[in-house]
């Protein structure tokens, strides 16, 4: 009896490049994972604070709001010479929506962040400022006895009293 016996594959060398090549796969996966979801994203914390307190946004989002255990967040921060400030753009859930959250904010010294502007743009399409507040606190209130000076648009183009025609 004749037997033919056909080896295929690629043998042991080939095992061995292909597990190194899974390895490597893996291992730049795990620091582009790190990068995304372990990078510090400065005044993160500080702006999920600001937007608890706006009645706004945890009218849309519920409460508590907390950000993305992973979220693509891109941005930019740079700091030195005691100071610092960030942009960034981070997912945000809450207990009845979800969205993302893009922001301004800096830092001087040992001082928490500062959140400049943050608004949240919601998975249903809804856009809200959380910082200032929108929604929030109540306009200031001209004094007792004095009334509001009243803005007039005096251009030609315009009726008396600034009135459009």
């Amino acid at each position: 009896m004749d037997f033919e016996v056909k080896r295929g594959g690629c043998g042991c060398g080939g095992c061995v490049a292909g597990l190194g090549s899974l390895a490597l796969v893996l291992s730049i996966a795990a620091i582009g994972v790190f990068f995304v979801v372990g990078m510090p994203k400065g005044g993160s914390d500080e702006v999920i604070a600001a937007m608890a307190a706006c009645p706004a946004v945890t009218a849309a989002m519920g409460s508590p709001l907390q950000k993305a255990p992973v979220s693509m967040g891109c941005g930019e921060q740079s700091s030195g010479g005691g100071s610092g400030s960030a942009t960034w753009t981070i997912g945000v859930n809450g207990p009845t929506m979800s969205g993302d959250v893009s922001y301004q904010a800096t830092y001087l010294g040992n001082q928490p962040w500062q959140i400049l502007n943050a608004v949240v743009e919601l998975d249903d399409g809804r856009t809200i400022v959380a910082v200032p507040c929108a929604g929030g606190s109540p306009p200031p209130q001209a004094p007792p006895g004095r009334t509001p000076p009243v803005e007039r648009d005096d251009r030609p183009d315009r009726g008396k009293g600034g009135k459009r025609r």
